[in-house]
């Protein structure tokens, strides 16, 4: 139909459907970026509060969403597990006998961990396994349990497999994406700001 218009006034026809298309796309590339960084933040906030490493913490996700689950969804477990882990290594005596057994060393968050998936997948499946889960993550140890499985109960091997699909996340970009998502934060209000003032 507009081939009888000529080349130059195809193109001026054509234009504004093409820049329509390029706005389309970087519109989802940004919007691919946004999302990307808001869960890296949460993975930094996460390494903050809890005091594991981003490459730790993104390996958990990666199993977590292979059993459905995600690490945001278990933070509450994590979170037990670091209260339980500092209660030991402040003298506590019932978590201290009970970390001691398992030949856990609560001097260390990241090791304490991996020692504890790995102690964990070594127990026969079944009520003693889930009660150690249990005492070590609190009520939604099931889910964590899962993820244990997931990972055989080696979080370093399952790091190096994630790690090669590109899925791992290290310190140093879940810091920069929080900080991005800060800012990210900063100018969305700035333009609600100029919203309202209009």
């Amino acid at each position: 139909m507009l081939a009888f218009l000529g080349p130059i006034s195809l193109i001026v026809a054509t234009l504004p459907v093409l820049i329509s298309g390029l706005s389309a796309g970087a519109q989802a590339v940004f919007d691919l970026a946004k999302n990307s960084a808001a869960a890296e933040s949460k993975v930094f906030v996460l390494t903050q509060q809890l005091d594991l490493h981003a490459e730790t913490l993104s390996t958990i996700d990666v199993a977590a969403k292979l059993t459905g689950k995600t690490v945001d969804s278990l933070a509450g477990s994590f979170a037990t597990f670091d209260k339980n882990i500092a209660k030991a290594a402040g003298g506590d005596k019932r978590l201290s006998n009970f970390f001691r057994e398992l030949q856990i060393d609560v001097t260390n968050n990241e090791q304490a961990l991996r020692q504890l998936f790995s102690v964990i997948a070594a127990i026969p499946e079944g009520e003693r396994q889930l009660q150690v889960a249990h005492e070590a993550f609190g009520s939604s140890s099931e889910d964590v349990l899962a993820v244990i499985k997931e990972t055989n109960g080696d979080l370093f091997e399952a790091q190096k497999r994630f790690s090669a699909l590109g899925l791992v996340l290290s310190n140093d970009a879940v810091r920069a994406s929080h900080e991005f998502q800060r800012q990210f934060i900063l100018v969305d209000q700035q333009i609600e700001a100029v919203k309202l003032r209009i």
